[in-house]
């Protein structure tokens, strides 16, 4: 179980849940230093908490090193589409990565709740994410659970574009595969197959 909203987790305060998926909770955050400006001040990061790992398996601990590794490597790619890493490690058995918040959602958010974008947006978008894809490659970073939650949609920031893509999410694919593998047939697996 991840840590509540209003809580303290590493120096960051939960503000509150901001999207989830199998393996984790997305918080918006603040840093504790910054806590005392209220809810309303200071810069605000996105604090991803994977559920508890079994810290005794050592195959779960080698899934959590890769994934901090892989989001880590992911953090020295630079491109506007991939959100960097700013912090990450383990709390009480809990992977962790922070990142600067986005004003943005997982793309299957917006198409759940009847948001649509028309092609030449949709263009525009697939257009951004193929860059940091390709980007990501070129220094042998690989995402590797590419989906509508690990794809995430923002207003325009003024160049042209209706929409903004980012990509999330760097690392998990072992983390899904595991939790997938665990799972009885007919799960849905959409992290991994997309």
């Amino acid at each position: 179980m991840s840590p509540a909203a209003g809580r303290s987790f590493g120096g960051y305060r939960l503000l509150r849940s901001i999207a989830s998926d199998a393996i984790s909770t997305t918080y918006l955050a603040m840093t504790d230093d910054a806590g005392a400006a209220g809810d309303s001040g200071g810069p605000r990061f996105a604090v991803r908490v994977i559920g508890r790992v079994n810290q005794l398996d050592e195959q779960a601990d080698e899934l959590v090193q890769q994934f901090l590794a892989e989001a880590q490597r992911a953090g020295a790619v630079d491109h506007p589409s991939i959100v960097r890493p700013r912090d990450l490690g383990v709390i009480d058995g809990h992977p962790y990565v922070v990142a600067p918040f986005i004003r943005a959602v997982p793309l299957r958010d917006m198409l759940s709740h009847g948001g649509t974008i028309n092609e030449a947006a949709a263009l525009a978008i697939f257009a951004q994410l193929a860059g940091g894809l390709d980007v990501a490659h070129r220094a042998d970073v690989v995402h590797g659970s590419l989906s509508t939650r690990s794809i995430w949609i923002g207003p325009s920031t003024g160049k042209g574009v209706a929409y903004v893509g980012y990509l999330t999410g760097f690392g998990s694919s072992g983390l899904l595969r595991e939790r997938f593998a665990h799972e009885p047939r007919g799960a849905p697996v959409d992290d991994l197959l997309y």
